[in-house]
């Protein structure tokens, strides 16, 4: 399967689980260092950058304050995530709009780690202008970022 590798992208995108024979990775978990894939498509989504003082604005600055704070401290979250951890997650992405579009898979919790990030693509969501066209059931996948190692 061809693969391509997100260790170099800067930013916050999903990986949209689709049958594509492409695999999306990423270095994930913190300073475990994991190498998640999945199949798909991958979508920059939330990023901003902020010309006059080269800042990007995007959800993965926050995410990944929040995983080297006191409760992680870089480690990755490598057993799974909380509720905790949704609520927080949750709250980002509405900061930056994206609440109604992605929703946290709490399904998939315990599959869930620091920039791996298992959740529901809405496509019939308001904020949706990125997806056109596709079948209305709930579309799956990850929201990843940066790996805080």
């Amino acid at each position: 399967m061809k693969r391509i590798s997100l260790y170099d992208s800067l930013g916050f995108g999903m990986i949209v689980n689709l049958p594509t024979g492409i695999t999306f990775s990423n270095q994930t978990g913190g300073n475990k260092c994991l190498q998640a894939e999945l199949e798909g498509i991958y979508i920059p989504v939330g990023n901003e950058v902020i010309i006059e003082s080269n800042i990007l604005h995007s959800p993965e600055t926050e995410l990944t304050k929040y995983f080297l704070s006191s409760k992680y401290q870089g480690t990755g979250a490598t057993n799974g995530i909380d509720p905790e951890d949704v609520y927080v997650i949750e709250s980002i992405l509405e900061k930056y709009n994206l609440k109604d579009f992605i929703s946290i898979d709490n399904t998939k919790l315990s599959e869930s780690h620091e920039a791996w990030i298992w959740v529901k693509i809405n496509v019939d969501s308001q904020n949706n202008s990125l997806l056109k066209n596709f079948d209305k059931t709930s579309l799956n996948g990850v929201i990843t970022w940066n790996n805080s190692d």
